[in-house]
């Protein structure tokens, strides 16, 4: 995690490459400007305060003691997230009441975003033997909407 957070503090960001193609593994250099994200309370890249955006996949916020760990993590370094010029937003295949069922049972503060299933198929994270869930993946979005950081979990 701290070697992910220097990076949102001053890397130098890759070229820029073609656009994501359906399917394929997103990965350094795609570019997310304009992708919206959220089936409730949608955020739209890049962040319009100009900070670097983590954005965690995860399985599941409520039944998952895995992706509820992770994001306990995450939670632990939100200090210095914000030092480090950034924000997070994990994303989560749960429905809204799932979601909100789970935050309040794993007592949660982190800002979790219900996203469509669809999304995993679209970044190339889909885990197939898991019903359609995603593998547990990081990205990090620069303030132009270009990913400077991707790790997927297999």
């Amino acid at each position: 995690m701290t070697l992910l957070l220097l990076a949102c503090a001053g890397s130098s960001a890759p070229e820029a490459s073609a656009e994501l193609v359906q399917g394929e593994r997103l990965d350094l250099g795609a570019s997310l400007a304009g992708k919206t994200l959220g089936v409730e309370n949608p955020i739209t890249l890049p962040d319009p305060e100009g900070r670097y955006v983590i954005l965690e996949a995860v399985r599941s916020a409520d039944w998952c003691p895995v992706c509820v760990g992770q994001i306990r993590q995450w939670q632990e370094q939100t200090e210095a997230v914000e030092a480090a010029g950034a924000v997070l937003y994990v994303l989560s295949p749960d429905r809204p009441e799932a979601l909100a069922a789970g935050i309040e049972k794993n007592e949660l503060s982190a800002t979790i975003i219900p996203v469509d299933k669809s999304l995993w198929a679209e970044w190339g994270i889909t885990n197939l033997d898991k019903d359609k869930l995603p593998h547990p993946s990081t990205f990090v979005v620069d303030p132009t909407g270009m990913v400077v950081f991707a790790e997927t979990n297999e």
